[in-house]
């Protein structure tokens, strides 16, 4: 599987695990016992979902 395409695949399960566990703990802790044991890859590729996370955070800041 091309790296592009499985950096989407990975995105996808992630906004599925987000959507389907609101509960923070719980949905870290299903990542948790999924990637127990198993090898993480690094991409060398920005993470979208951190640059929105960041874009978000600086966004709330400004407004208190």
């Amino acid at each position: 599987m091309p790296e592009q395409q499985h950096g989407h695949l990975v995105q996808r399960v992630l906004l599925f695990l987000d959507e389907t566990f609101t509960d923070s703990r719980l949905c870290a802790a299903i990542v948790d016992r999924l990637t127990f044991g198993g090898n993480i890859i690094e991409t060398g590729t920005d993470s979208y979902r951190l640059a929105q996370a960041r874009a978000r955070a600086r966004a709330n800041s400004g407004r208190e």
